[in-house]
Formats: structure tokens, C-alpha cells, sequence
């Protein structure tokens, strides 16, 4: 309507008003109709106005509610990232109980966990028992020991965790299995060398009851010193036996997991430095080693690391008089020229005779 434009004919209803100038419009009916125009104009703005109101008031009240949770949700955040440090402050190892990774980083677990398999018992998950019974207590586990243990309720536990702790476990060997005649048990005697340098045993038996393997091992049936029973000893005195002027050696280390080696040699004339490695080795107790201990011995000499020292008048591979093989597990092999088999082995390991003699080589190394 705003926007129509009006013709001269749109007016001439006004006519009649224009042609009688004496007719006034009453002045009541003026005022009256100025006040309803006011009055309806204000109607007009005050909705509007009234809405206004009411659209700030909700959106001030969504707004603050909005502000109220996010505040809470920051103090939430920030509480979160306040105790994640601690956790991490955690530095407590927790122990590996997967077969796979003992015996492959343990030569002495994978040792007995072979033979255990070859005794053919009722199952074949004895020897992975075994293996995590022995973890168990080396971690002073005593949870994950009442898994395996029948004793676990007798008030032994501590006093077993304590022994098995002053034990090399690197130095276990089964010496042999016995199955019982009447009943599924079968007895393990374990040897190993703890580390106050005595030789020790223990008797380990492994039942087979309700379609269930576990380990019944008493306090009366570990003992700390062993003394060889039947076993003749000889001292060796390899510098007053053999004549030489130079020492040589070959290492076979093992450095990591996948059995991968590095290989270190060398020679040496010097005399301090030859007395300084024999005079570790020279006199000890030796033995002929039983056709276990000599298979043993052949595995250990593929899969642990170990030194082989020749000892002769040069440097010569085939010239040599003496030969002296070091095992990781302790153990020390002896062999002249001219002797058959593998040569004596010592009645017991030296395991920290062995970490010496490391020591003194790898600076010899060439």
C-alpha cells in the first residue's frame, strides 16, 4: 500500500467536505481518535520489547549454564592430569610369567624344561609348572606360587622364598627324574649353587591328582651343602703340569634373545696378565663328568656364552697343550692334549670366578 501511487480520482469522496468549508469535524471525536491512535501505537512496540526481554533473559540463563559446566569439566581435567603423574611414578616391575620368554632368556630353565619333557610324564604341562613355580619364588610371589604349590597353606612359604633367593638360577640342573612306583608323583632332584658359594639340592615332587599338576616341596627337602657322595676328587695344578709361554682364547657371547653371537679373541706372552687368569682357574676340584653331564656340557657350549683357552708355546690353534673352557653357568671344563672326550669338569660352579675371568679376557681382547 505504501508503495501505490494514487490517482486524483482516489480523493473525490473528499468533495462534498470541500464544497461545505462550515461543516468542522467535533473536537471530542478528534481527541478520541488521537488517543486510540497512541494507545495503538504503543500496543505495537511493547510486544516486541516484552519479547526482547524475555529472548536476553533465556539466552543469559543457557549462557551461564554453559559456563558453569564448563567449569566443572576443566576442574575434572585438571584433577585427571593431576594424579596421572603418580601413576607413572609407579615404577614397580611386574614379573613375566610367559613360558616362551623364560626359558628362551634362561639356559638353565630351557635345560630343565627339556628334560622335563622328555620324561614322558601324565602331561606335558609339568614342565611349564615347574619352570613358573621356580619364577614364582624368585619373585617372592606368594599368589602366583599357591597356583602351584600344595604347601602354600603350611606357614613355609617365606621361609622357602628366603632360600631360593640366595640361589644362582643360573646354575639349576635337574640331575635326575624318578617316577614313583604306587602313585602319578614323580620326584625332581634339582642341584644349583647359591650364592655363598656352597652347592645345593633340593627335592621337587611333581603330582598328578584330579586331572591337576602341582608341587609338593618341603623345607626338610632342600638342602643348603651338598658334599659329592661316591666322587673321587683331583686337584688340577695346570702351572706346574704344563709347560707354556702364551695363552689364547676364543668368547662366544650371546647378545640378545634370538640366540644372536658376537665372537671376541686374543693372545697374550705377558706373563702377569697369564698368572692373573690361572691363577683364578688353577687348583680346583675336578671330576669326570657322567654322559649327562658331558651332554650337557655340548648343549651349554652352543647356547650360553663361553671362552676356550689355549694354553701353549705360540699361537698357534694346533700347537696347543691345555685346553680350559669357561660356562657361563659356573661350570669349567679341563682338558690336556691327548685326553679323550670332553676333559674333567669341576665338582660344583664358580659363578663368580667365571664373572672374574670375563673380565680379565675382555681386556686381553684384541
Amino acid at each position: 500500500m505504501k508503495n501505490r501511487k494514487h490517482s486524483k480520482t482516489d480523493y473525490d469522496f473528499l468533495n462534498p467536505l470541500v464544497d461545505r468549508p462550515d461543516l468542522e469535524p467535533d473536537p471530542d471525536f478528534i481527541m478520541s481518535l488521537r488517543k486510540k491512535i497512541i494507545n495503538n501505537d504503543k500496543k505495537k512496540f511493547r510486544m516486541p520489547g516484552n519479547f526482547n526481554f524475555v529472548g536476553v533473559s533465556l539466552l543469559a540463563i543457557i549462557t551461564l549454564s554453559l559456563l558453569m559446566y564448563t567449569i566443572d569439566f576443566s576442574d575434572d581435567s585438571l584433577s585427571t592430569l593431576q594424579t596421572e603423574p603418580a601413576s607413572h611414578s609407579d615404577t614397580t616391575q611386574v614379573p613375566n610369567y610367559d613360558i616362551k620368554d623364560l626359558i628362551t632368556a634362561n639356559y638353565s630353565y630351557n635345560s630343565m624344561y627339556q628334560k622335563l619333557l622328555e620324561a614322558e610324564m601324565p602331561d606335558r604341562h609339568a614342565a611349564e609348572v615347574f619352570i613358573l613355580y621356580l619364577e614364582a619364588l624368585k619373585n617372592n610371589d606368594a599368589e602366583q606360587y599357591g597356583k602351584y604349590s600344595v604347601n602354600h597353606m603350611d606357614g613355609t612359604t617365606e621361609t622357602l622364598m628366603t632360600q631360593y633367593n640366595e640361589i644362582y638360577y643360573n646354575t639349576f640342573y635337574i640331575e635326575n627324574i624318578t617316577p614313583s612306583k604306587g602313585e602319578p608323583v614323580y620326584e625332581v632332584n634339582l642341584k644349583f649353587t647359591q650364592k655363598g658359594g656352597n652347592t645345593g639340592a633340593a627335592k621337587i615332587y611333581i603330582q598328578f591328582f584330579d586331572s591337576k599338576v602341582s608341587i609338593n616341596q618341603s623345607l626338610e627337602n632342600f638342602i643348603t651343602d651338598v658334599t659329592a657322595v661316591n666322587v673321587p676328587k683331583q686337584t688340577v695344578s695346570i702351572m706346574e703340569t704344563v709347560e707354556f709361554d702364551t695363552l689364547c682364547f676364543n668368547g662366544r657371547l650371546i647378545v640378545d634373545m634370538y640366540m644372536n653371537t658376537k665372537f671376541v679373541n686374543g693372545c697374550t706372552t705377558d706373563k702377569g696378565e697369564i698368572e692373573s687368569v690361572l691363577s683364578i682357574i688353577d687348583n680346583i676340584p675336578i671330576k669326570e663328568p657322567s654322559q649327562e653331564e658331558s651332554d650337557e656340557r655340548l648343549t651349554a657350549l652352543q647356547q650360553t656364552d663361553n671362552y676356550q683357552i689355549y694354553l701353549g708355546n705360540s699361537v698357534a690353534y694346533d700347537e696347543r697343550k691345555y685346553t680350559i673352557t669357561l660356562y657361563e653357568d659356573g661350570i669349567f671344563q679341563y682338558q690336556p692334549m691327548g685326553m679323550e672326550g670332553l676333559g674333567d669338569i669341576t665338582t660344583k660352579p664358580y659363578v663368580e670366578k667365571y664373572s672374574e675371568l670375563k673380565k680379565l679376557l675382555d681386556e686381553i681382547a684384541e
